[in-house]
């Protein structure tokens, strides 16, 4: 099967927790340079617009996404039972797609192997370098 993704996604390195309006709480997987998927306890209408604050170390990060697709998946529950979540995948307003802030955040809170330093504050993967 052929990669249709624009960007490779890099899984977070540490718990990132955000709510969608009107406050549902969501927790981040994974995250690329045009989007992201979270997990929540609700489904998200696919094609609707939705606006993200992601709780992260230096403070919040509100977003503004587009729901690609969302679909149900089983989890284990603490307690051994199961549970539904929903997994939607979220594509960023045009605006942040490749933008310094969308790369700042996958350097701070993504596990990445490599990390190259570009001029000015950003740490960047080598991967995220070569894509500008």
């Amino acid at each position: 099967m052929n990669e249709r993704r624009q960007h490779p996604r890099y899984d977070v390195k540490r718990p990132v927790r955000g709510s969608v309006k009107p406050r549902m709480e969501v927790r981040v997987l994974n995250i690329s340079e045009s989007g992201l998927l979270i997990e929540a306890p609700f489904g998200l209408s696919p094609a609707g617009m939705c606006e993200l604050t992601l709780n992260l170390a230096g403070g919040e990060m509100v977003i503004r996404a587009k729901v690609s697709r969302c679909r149900a998946s089983m989890v284990k529950t603490a307690t051994g039972g199961a549970a539904a979540v929903f997994h939607a995948g979220l594509a960023f307003d045009k605006s942040l797609v490749e933008s310094p802030e969308i790369k700042k955040l996958i350097a701070d809170e993504c596990s990445l192997e490599d990390k190259a330093e570009l001029t000015g504050e950003v740490e960047l993967p080598n991967e995220l370098d070569q894509a500008m």
